[in-house]
């Protein structure tokens, strides 16, 4: 991609919707026992978790003690063992991962208080079920997106906060991008939406190695062809391609991992990723006036502009050094509260 540095404006990229094939498939009403079962399984889970949520803001209002709360909490652990077959806080993101993913955001600045967020929106986690299902499928760590923050203003944060780590403009768009404009017609507008949780939500990231689902040197409608072959094959993973908020959240995650590692010099100047290689942003096609995918956005770092690429591309034909990445977003959400 020819690279020219520029101002983003990226308000109107979103995703395409479901197909109407497989918005109905997941309509059809179950009724097996096997369903009948979940479904019990499931009203328990939400029990479980309210009590959990009870619990927990008793003891942050100091309602209860320190000692009383764990008594509470194992309690209640031991119980969903007997109902569900785990522990009740299997079911929770875990405070290590939250202190984290806030530490990432207060890299960016966002000025975003995750706990605050969850506290009042709940955030969406991946089940149990669903983690075990792609459990031996090569899965990095979970990512948390603010999923309820403005799009305009994340980019805008994620910018300056690159130019300022990067000494550079932080973000670049492709020559080809700022001719094209995207003028989209208003049958595109018309089909965009929201594709996301308008809360935190969880994901998990495939391996884009993966030798059976592999999307290098691909083109993007072969890596969506992929992406419908696997989750025809695997319902339970729910796979889907990235989002640019999601796949500057992952850039960002890597370089502030490799920091916290203490890596310096050239080791931390590698520590980003598609360096070599450039990914296609699957969830950010433009329709066409014929309502078909004509143009999609892909990004890749460069070290030659110490900043992140993002371009643009009509992406029929394929590269030598384009692939995609797919994530497992909740098929079925705990939207939990603390």
């Amino acid at each position: 991609m020819s690279e020219k540095e520029s101002q983003p404006n990226f308000s109107e990229l979103k995703g395409p919707s479901e197909e109407p094939a497989l918005q109905a498939e997941k309509q059809k009403k179950d009724y097996s026992p096997e369903a009948f079962g979940e479904k019990i399984k499931d009203m328990k889970l939400e029990m479980y978790l309210k009590l959990y949520d009870e619990i927990k803001s008793k003891y942050h209002n100091n309602e209860i003690k320190e000692e009383e709360y764990k008594k509470l909490i194992n309690k209640l652990n031991d119980l969903s063992i007997k109902e569900l077959g785990c522990k009740i806080t299997e079911f929770l993101v875990s405070d290590e991962e939250l202190e984290f993913t806030q530490s990432v955001y207060d890299f960016l600045n966002l000025d975003y208080d995750l706990k605050e967020h969850i506290k009042e929106k709940g955030i969406d986690l991946i089940p149990r079920k669903q983690k075990k299902a792609v459990s031996g499928i090569s899965y990095t760590n979970s990512l948390i997106i603010p999923g309820d923050m403005e799009r305009d203003e994340f980019l805008d944060k994620i910018q300056k906060s690159f130019a300022k780590e990067f000494n550079s403009s932080g973000i670049y768009h492709d020559i080809f991008y700022n001719e094209r404009k995207y003028q989209e017609t208003q049958t595109a507008k018309d089909n965009a939406h929201e594709i996301r949780p308008p809360r935190p939500y969880q994901i998990m990231l495939l391996n884009r190695t993966e030798p059976e689902w592999g999307t290098g040197k691909k083109s993007f409608p072969q890596c969506i062809e992929i992406l419908k072959k696997i989750n025809m094959k695997n319902p339970n993973f729910n796979l889907k391609g990235m989002t640019l908020l999601e796949y500057m959240m992952l850039q960002a995650t890597y370089y502030h991992k490799a920091k916290i590692e203490g890596k310096t010099g050239e080791e931390l100047k590698k520590s980003h990723l598609d360096i070599e290689t450039s990914t296609w942003l699957l969830e950010e096609l433009i329709l066409d006036e014929k309502d078909i995918p004509g143009f999609i956005l892909c990004s890749h770092w460069s070290n030659k502009r110490n900043g992140l690429i993002v371009g643009s591309d009509n992406g029929h034909n394929a590269y030598v050094n384009r692939g995609a990445r797919f994530v497992a977003l909740p098929l079925k959400p705990i939207t939990n509260k603390e």
